[in-house]
């Protein structure tokens, strides 16, 4: 194979979806407040949705988990950004997602 080729390949393989160090730091995402062995059944998940209705896929799943378990839902968010604006004479709070099209849930599966 070509030089090319093979370092396409090298790089494929050594690459991970992991989230750590500056790519970490850059999403400003807390730790969780407990330690994972203490709740080893929880995992994170993102439900991919259209940009824009974020806030009503939160909403809907949050009436849908209502009917769960306490102990198999921990958290479901949408990360988002609020900011205040001056519009004339009055201020204006602006809401903005944060990772459009994402819905985050910690729950047990």
């Amino acid at each position: 194979s070509s030089p090319t080729t093979k370092s396409v390949n090298n790089k494929a393989k050594s690459s991970s979806t992991a989230l750590s160090g500056k790519l970490w730091d850059k999403l400003q995402i807390e730790e969780d407040d407990y330690p994972d062995e203490e709740y080893p059944e929880l995992s994170w998940y993102v439900i991919n949705c259209v940009a824009g209705v974020e806030l009503e896929l939160l909403r809907q799943v949050r009436e849908t988990v209502a009917n769960m378990p306490k102990h198999d839902v921990d958290n479901i968010c949408v990360p988002t950004k609020r900011t205040m604006r001056s519009h004339g004479n009055r201020n204006v709070l602006d809401v903005k997602v944060m990772y459009p099209g994402y819905v985050f849930c910690k729950i047990r599966m």
